[in-house]
């Protein structure tokens, strides 16, 4: 284990950085991770990197950074919430596991066409409202498709 300033490059080789498969960033501030980010792909560009954001604003400056891998906490909390409020309003457990998988799938296909408009802002407003739009008729077809559904319900 090491400890220190992961923005400093002798301590990343110290670290192992440069025999490294993966690297996880999980810092407060988008602006220390981007630094980071971009260390790590300048200087040991085999790594894959994983990084944690707060949020959707946080995830494109990642996604522009050329980041793959960005998860974005507020996004699982709101999940988590959304199953948990659904179960607790009687919907139940598959349907409300299958909706967030569906809305998360759509979210992160979303996103990463979005990062590229958001400087844009009548495509990214465009496009904010179609994907709305797909998002509500997925929602819908596949709340027809579980009304036949006879599958497992966990108990509450």
């Amino acid at each position: 284990m090491h400890y220190g300033d992961a923005t400093r490059l002798e301590l990343l080789h110290a670290a192992g950085a440069g025999q490294a498969k993966l690297a996880v960033v999980t810092l407060a501030s988008v602006e220390k991770s981007l630094e980071i980010v971009r260390l790590l792909q300048r200087h040991f560009p085999q790594l894959r990197i994983l990084v944690r954001v707060r949020g959707r604003l946080e995830a494109y400056e990642l996604l522009d950074a050329g980041v793959e891998d960005v998860f974005r906490e507020t996004l699982d909390a709101s999940l988590e919430m959304a199953v948990a409020g659904m179960r607790h309003l009687g919907v139940p457990g598959h349907t409300a596991v299958r909706a967030v998988r569906q809305f998360r799938r759509h979210d992160e296909l979303a996103l990463r066409r979005m990062a590229a408009l958001r400087h844009d802002r009548a495509a990214y407003l465009s496009e904010a409202r179609q994907s709305v739009k797909v998002l509500e008729e997925v929602l819908r077809s596949d709340a027809v498709r579980d009304e036949r559904d006879d599958g497992w319900s966990p108990e509450k």
